[in-house]
């Protein structure tokens, strides 16, 4: 009656009889779960292994490469531990990619990271070879497959095998996540036209898939200006999203971008101080919350937060915004150290906001009577 739920039933997962527990643990589920008969129970009954699929899917990939390294040396020739080993060699590869410096567009040496998907590759499409031609079925190990070429911006490969796996199962969100990676001309013989429609899928079968949701929200409010039909359904999904998770703090941000794009301010200042409570320290929220200050006129609280980003974040962004208050405050000194700073430090030759810092530095030299800086210079 008081709302609380209780455990239905205990069960000691004994470390010494670990096979024993899990089976134990399936014949409970089988009377409460219909497709209890079509679940596949990896092989070898193993706890470290257990543990490290269940590392696997909470992307702690280093953690299940430790793991799955003890297994292997316990069961060098098992198949089922070798493919998860190469299935977390291209999540490894696919965070070592992501970190790695801008590459010499002339050094053609592979990088560590390409040599693991080219071992991963070697052990598992053999795999799908065999397969495909038995007619069965296996939609991680193609989608697993499609994203080492991914990985390589091998797209025609990539296509190939995400569709087969797409075609196993069609409701995987990590196929479906990939199949958004590949160029919406890719998208024959799939039942969408854009990277939209795959977005909404996923929101339909996981509302709450965060990243998907962010994807889809910033896709959405480029088209705001142009056409109403984004907002209905940007609020839709955010509505939805936040009423299955209240305290989601990625929901509530993109609630507040969305209100900052329809004007709607009180509404946006509510969303982001409610993930501002969740998330103190956190410095998008204190530059949003900036942006929303600033936007209602309120400098004092907008120059604090802005601030505040900096210190918790270096939140580059907010140097604009805070150049922009000084210089209003008639305080060029202060404001051409934020924006020459901004400047400094551009993310490209068409980083919109460094743009608009040039021009601030513009302004702040006239203000002051001194030479304007020419062929794109930043101090006097």
């Amino acid at each position: 009656h008081s709302g609380q739920k209780g455990a239905e039933r205990e069960l000691v997962f004994a470390g010494k009889d670990f096979p024993r527990a899990v089976h134990q643990f399936l014949n409970w589920l089988k009377d409460r779960f219909p497709l209890h008969n079509t679940l596949r129970l990896p092989e070898p009954v193993d706890q470290d292994f257990f543990l490290a699929i269940a590392a696997f899917r909470q992307k702690d990939y280093s953690r299940a490469a430790d793991l799955l390294k003890k297994v292997l040396r316990r069961f060098p020739e098992n198949p089922e531990v070798r493919r998860w080993y190469f299935y977390n060699q291209i999540r490894r590869a696919a965070l070592a990619r992501a970190r790695e410096p801008k590459r010499n567009p002339f050094d053609y040496r592979k990088r560590e990271w390409e040599r693991w998907l080219d071992e991963a590759r070697a052990f598992l499409i053999p795999l799908a070879q065999q397969l495909l031609q038995a007619d069965g079925e296996d939609w991680m190990l193609l989608n697993m497959i499609g994203e080492s070429f991914i990985l390589t911006e091998e797209f025609a490969d990539a296509e190939h095998f995400l569709k087969l796996a797409f075609h196993q199962n069609p409701f995987s969100i990590e196929v479906l996540e990939n199949l958004s990676l590949l160029h919406e001309s890719r998208y024959a013989e799939l039942p969408y036209h854009s990277r939209l429609e795959i977005y909404e899928r996923i929101l339909q079968i996981c509302p709450v898939h965060e990243p998907t949701l962010r994807r889809y929200v910033e896709k959405q409010l480029i088209d705001l200006p142009v056409d109403q039909t984004p907002s209905e359904k940007i609020n839709f999904y955010l509505q939805r999203a936040l009423s299955l998770n209240p305290t989601s703090v990625e929901a509530l941000i993109l609630q507040g971008k969305y209100y900052l794009a329809i004007f709607d301010y009180p509404g946006a200042l509510d969303n982001f101080l409610a993930a501002d409570s969740l998330e103190p320290d956190n410095p998008v929220l204190k530059y949003n919350l900036g942006v929303t200050y600033f936007r209602l006129k309120r400098m004092e609280q907008a120059e604090a937060y802005f601030r505040r980003a900096v210190e918790l974040g270096d939140y580059l962004d907010a140097h604009l915004y805070l150049g922009v208050i000084y210089q209003e405050q008639g305080d060029c000194d202060r404001a051409l150290r934020e924006f020459r700073y901004r400047v400094a430090h551009k993310e490209g030759e068409d980083d919109y906001y460094a743009i608009q810092a040039m021009k601030g530095i513009r302004k702040c030299l006239e203000m002051q009577n001194k030479a304007v800086p020419q062929s794109g210079g930043t101090t006097p």
